[in-house]
Parts: structure tokens; C-alpha cells; sequence
């Protein structure tokens, strides 16, 4: 892990700088207000989705950018586009433009505004016990965008 912490994620370079940054920064439960509605969040200490991205048939990804997830035997590769888009995961789930059911059972995919780029991104969250656990983040395209808003049924965000 880095000895330092960079002052903000567009600056993250390293997965070192990253875990430092995530460490300091968004390990733990946070209220946020959606609308008026008080929601507590959580970022886990062992999550790795946020920064790094699934290793797909026939990638070889460097040894330096593999990332092991803690107490598990998930294995994904370093994403400095996702770790450079932490800071705006909180945004998102306080200010959403949209959300509709997630992949898997129970979870919400809430999604922020269009930015400059024309892109968005996707916050997938689920519920446990009393909060809300952010399991991942990453960008979408208005093409990739559409193609979530037609095949998942529309969800609320705040629930």
C-alpha cells in the first residue's frame, strides 16, 4: 500500500494508490441523503470491484495489475478508469438519474448523470440489514445505458 494518499481519486494511478485512497477515504458505513430519505451505505473492506474489472477468456493481464480479493480466491485486474471514478460513486447514489433491478437478486443498479464524455455511471448496491452495501461502480455508455433501462425492470433508489 502507498505511504501517502493522493487528495483526490481522478489523480489515482497505482493499485497501491488506489487501495490507500479507498482505505482512507470509504472503508466503513455513511448516511447519505436520496431525496430527503436517509439511507446508510457501506464500502467493505474487501471489496475490490470498485477499482478493478473481471478477467475475461484469453486475457493475460500483467502480474502487477492483478488484484486478490481479501479471504476469497477472486482474482480481477486493476482498472485506473474505475479506481478514478471513486469519488463520484457517493454522488450518484445521492443524486440518481435513474435505477432499475441489478443482476443478481436484491440489488439496485442506480445511475448518475450524463457527463461530459456523454457516459454514466452505474452504482450496484444491496440491501443488508439495516444498509446498504456498494459492491460496484463502473462507466456506461448511453448505448450500454439503454440496453440496462430496456432489459431490467425499472427499480426505485431510494427503496
Amino acid at each position: 500500500m502507498a505511504d501517502y494518499v493522493v487528495i483526490r481519486s481522478d489523480l489515482l494511478e497505482t493499485i497501491d494508490e488506489t487501495w490507500a485512497y479507498y482505505t482512507a477515504k470509504f472503508i466503513g458505513v455513511r448516511e447519505i441523503r436520496v431525496r430527503g430519505v436517509a439511507i446508510s451505505i457501506q464500502f467493505a473492506a474487501d471489496e475490490i470491484h470498485l477499482f478493478t474489472e473481471k478477467i475475461t477468456a484469453g486475457q493475460t493481464p500483467s502480474p502487477d495489475k492483478l488484484v486478490y480479493r481479501p479471504k476469497s480466491s477472486e482474482v480481477r485486474y486493476f482498472s485506473k478508469t474505475r479506481a478514478r471514478l471513486l469519488d463520484r460513486i457517493v454522488a450518484t447514489l445521492e443524486n440518481p438519474a435513474g435505477s432499475v433491478d441489478a443482476k443478481e437478486r436484491g440489488g439496485i443498479m442506480v445511475f448518475g448523470p450524463v457527463d461530459r464524455d456523454g457516459q454514466r455511471l452505474a452504482v450496484v448496491v444491496y440491501q443488508r440489514d439495516e444498509r446498504w452495501l456498494v459492491r460496484t461502480a463502473f462507466p456506461l455508455t448511453p448505448k450500454a445505458f439503454m440496453a440496462y433501462k430496456r432489459s431490467n425492470r425499472s427499480s426505485p433508489w431510494p427503496p
